[in-house]
């Protein structure tokens, strides 16, 4: 938790927050037909959030730091707290694409610090709504074999300043 806080903080104290939005994704497997092999139906639900902090504008894109929640409901409940940072390029019109490296920790009765990455492909729809597909790769630190865990959401991000 402290860890938030100072990005936070860091974020704040050198004024490069020059937008904030918050987006909203849901897994797609576990969306249309679920996870048959574990017990999990289509309709499952695994929802990510961030807030996202984008820094100034430069010629090819922008910075971004993003305190973010995911939240699944699978037996144990899977929560995983982290923060990441990336850089947004957005030199193609109305096309956002950012890489983000993310760490913080998995929830699941037991706390676990994890790793993890992702690349986020954003379409413009309006100066304030944004949809989007996010690939994600996380540590899962919370199963025996420690393995990196994949997932593919879709999504709407939206400007709230």
């Amino acid at each position: 938790m402290k860890f938030i806080i100072y990005i936070l903080l860091f974020t704040t104290f050198c004024q490069a927050q020059d937008n904030v939005s918050i987006s909203v994704f849901q897994d797609v497997k576990f969306a249309l037909q679920g996870d048959v092999a574990r017990g999990y139906k289509a309709g499952t639900l695994n929802i990510l959030a961030r807030l996202k902090m984008q820094g100034n504008q430069d010629e090819l894109g922008y910075f971004v730091v993003a305190p973010e929640f995911e939240y699944a409901d699978l037996q144990g409940t899977y929560r995983r707290y982290s923060v990441n940072v990336g850089y947004t390029l957005n030199s193609i019109k109305n096309i956002e694409v950012t890489p983000m490296i993310n760490y913080g920790w998995i929830d699941r009765g037991v706390s676990t610090y994890s790793g993890g990455g992702s690349i986020e492909t954003m379409y413009k729809l309006s100066d304030n709504i944004k949809i989007g597909l996010l690939n994600q790769l996380v540590h899962r630190t919370d199963l025996p074999n420690r393995k990196l865990g994949y997932s593919f959401f879709f999504g709407i991000e939206i400007n709230i300043n």
